[in-house]
């Protein structure tokens, strides 16, 4: 398997921060007997549509070579989808667009691994998470991120 990227992803580190995850927020509080205030209902896969900047909005970044970085703890609402970032996760994939910035799928062979050992550990972890792109949501309609038919795409895997 060698220093290749998607080693990086298929660590046991991204599992076991996800299952931390689970156990710290997943309970009721023994000081307050009461459930956390955010509860993961969906995954929000967006594309960076030709910005190069890395936000911390989205919890996950990943870059065209396959490599994914954490921005923001999963305990953590992002700022990445108006009105669904206290009950959601956000995954942004770099690229979304070709050199005149129309709307494509520029995913390299890297990112889809990546993304797709992403996604799956995230199932794992929260078995009834719901996997939506960003133009899937109603009030983002007219948007084409992320550029993939994100339902048909994890459907298919399972």
């Amino acid at each position: 398997m060698g220093n290749h990227p998607q080693n990086y992803y298929r660590s046991s580190h991204l599992h076991r921060r996800c299952h931390r995850f689970k156990f710290l927020y997943g309970m009721r509080s023994r000081r307050t007997n009461r459930q956390p205030d955010r509860v993961v209902r969906y995954l929000i896969i967006h594309c960076s549509a030709g910005h190069k900047k890395e936000d911390a909005v989205f919890h996950f970044h990943i870059s065209a070579s396959g490599h994914i970085r954490q921005h923001l703890p999963l305990s953590e609402a992002g700022r990445h989808t108006h009105g669904f970032d206290r009950c959601s996760i956000g995954i942004c994939y770099e690229g979304g667009s070709d050199a005149d910035g129309n709307p494509k799928d520029t995913r390299t062979r890297h990112q889809c691994e990546a993304m797709n050992a992403l996604v799956t550990t995230l199932q794992q972890v929260f078995p009834k998470i719901i996997i939506l792109g960003h133009n899937q949501l109603k009030v983002y309609g007219g948007n084409a991120c992320p550029c993939f038919d994100v339902q048909k795409e994890w459907m298919s895997k399972k």
